[in-house]
């Protein structure tokens, strides 16, 4: 199974996307990303063995707590660069934690034989994804833009798998960020 660790939106940050999302999936070649998807990805994983399933909830579950995260969403980028884009994302601003987390959850799937990521960590919120058949990107011009602040208390591990018109995604177990959890 495909698997991923996130943080979900607060629902009043994925409420102010909501627009966003409606403007994207107005232009031609851009799919925007079902609200319900949204989600602050620490570290994908890829695909995983259903059997050893028992052993990732686990070391998961040993992670160090940082206590809540404070997490800003505000801004967008894209990448791989602006020149080029192939996806849209919400820019999200956060304490330290946020970048230990996704650190630890990276050493601690490793030690499972998941392959550690070579780029560095750039926490953010994929909006759109280019889908059209032309190699020449619909430009976006959006402004940037404050979504609002939410402190993270728990993490989430998910399954994405495909569906008829977007990936699926199901959370398979949550982990509190609470340092006396």
């Amino acid at each position: 199974m495909r698997l991923y660790t996130g943080i979900s939106l607060a629902i009043e940050i994925e409420q102010n996307l909501a627009p966003v999302l409606e403007r994207l999936g107005s232009l031609g070649g851009w799919k925007p990303s079902p609200i319900a998807n949204l989600h602050i990805t620490t570290k994908f994983i890829g695909e995983f063995p259903d059997a050893r399933l028992p052993e990732l909830k686990t070391a998961l579950a040993e992670l160090p707590r940082t206590g809540p995260i404070a997490i800003r969403v505000a801004g967008f980028g894209c990448f791989p660069d602006a020149a080029n884009p192939k996806s849209l994302f919400a820019t999200v601003q956060s304490s330290p934690e946020l970048a230990s987390l996704a650190m630890e959850t990276g050493l601690a799937v490793q030690r499972l034989g998941v392959e550690m990521e070579s780029r560095p960590y750039v926490p953010h919120v994929t909006l759109a994804r280019w889908k059209g058949h032309s190699p020449n990107v619909a430009r976006v011009q959006l402004d940037d833009q404050d979504f609002g602040s939410f402190n993270a208390t728990e993490f989430h591990l998910y399954s994405s798998a495909p569906g008829p018109t977007s990936s699926v995604y199901r959370k398979l177990a949550t982990y509190s960020l609470e340092l006396n959890a």
